[in-house]
């Protein structure tokens, strides 16, 4: 069983900061496993390229998650 990763910038626009909140806590609720985090000092494109940077926190989380798989 896995997990749904929601992750987003802190520096990110203000309503995708409220659209992630609502969304965890929508997954949370229906029972979904979910993780999430917010990327310091990231706006909405850092985030995506943290996607493609090895060893960045995005990539650790992900990881983390696939391990607890």
């Amino acid at each position: 069983k896995g997990e749904f990763v929601v992750s987003w910038g802190e520096d990110d626009f203000p309503h995708l900061r409220v659209q992630g909140s609502e969304f965890v806590a929508a997954l949370t609720n229906a029972g979904v496993p979910v993780r999430s985090f917010v990327t310091r000092g990231a706006d909405h494109f850092n985030v995506i390229e943290a996607a493609g940077l090895p060893g960045s926190q995005w990539q650790r989380q992900v990881c983390q998650s696939i391990r607890n798989k």
